[in-house]
């Protein structure tokens, strides 16, 4: 996720929304075909640390979000 602080596209809400997406469809992809995923899950440490990596991202992608809105709120203000 590092990479993308200096891109332009991380200021796009639009592209921000379609990341936080596709990291959801990620983690709801893995959960509904493995029907072992509770079980496998539990035992493996690299499937855990991947999932808590992609949590880690959709709280990055969330927060830049919020970082973008409340600056479009704040300039629109301003110009009131």
């Amino acid at each position: 996720m590092d990479y993308l602080h200096t891109r332009k596209e991380w200021k796009s809400a639009s592209f921000l929304i379609w990341l936080l997406k596709e990291q959801v469809d990620s983690i709801q992809y893995a959960y509904k075909n493995d029907g072992e995923f509770d079980k496998a899950f539990k035992e493996d440490f690299v499937m855990r640390k991947n999932l808590e990596l992609e949590l880690k991202d959709i709280t990055i992608i969330v927060s830049q979000l919020i970082s973008i809105t409340n600056k479009k709120v704040e300039s629109k203000i301003r110009n009131l």
